[in-house]
């Protein structure tokens, strides 16, 4: 039994400092690999520093040019809604006309339903008549 008792001993002090190796060696690891990353991440944020600036200096170099563009685009726009302006009013002119018309027409064929005896009962009656039959004429 004491043979017994030592070899499970032996084998308890065995596992025990396997464990513990396992686990320092494990802790190595994690630091090292955390390093590793911290280095990373500095040269990281330092690379991308260095292109900002480089970018920054671009950028204001360009300053002039850029500005140029921004109030020629600004021009263009502006004269772009100039142009729409000027064909929406040409638009609503044309309408207006084209209402008068109708207008005028009605009248010569609400007049003329009157005297004939065949008058249409509602002015969109009429109206319809009108643009039904095309009769620009009556």
């Amino acid at each position: 039994f004491r043979v017994i008792r030592q070899t499970r001993a032996a084998l308890r002090l065995q596992s025990t400092y396997r464990g513990h190796m396992e686990r320092a060696r494990l802790r190595q690891s994690l630091a090292e690999e955390y390093a590793a990353v911290q280095i990373q991440r500095v040269y990281q944020g330092h690379a991308h520093r260095l292109v900002f600036w480089r970018l920054l200096a671009v950028s204001r170099q360009n300053a002039p040019a850029t500005k140029v563009q921004r109030v020629y685009r600004g021009h263009l726009a502006r004269r772009g809604l100039r142009v729409m302006a000027a064909q929406l009013e040409a638009a609503v002119f044309l309408q207006s006309v084209y209402r008068g018309h109708l207008a005028r027409v009605f009248q010569r064929v609400w007049r003329k339903g009157i005297q004939g005896g065949s008058a249409p009962r509602t002015p969109l009656e009429g109206l319809q008549r009108v643009v039904r039959v095309g009769d620009t004429q009556a």
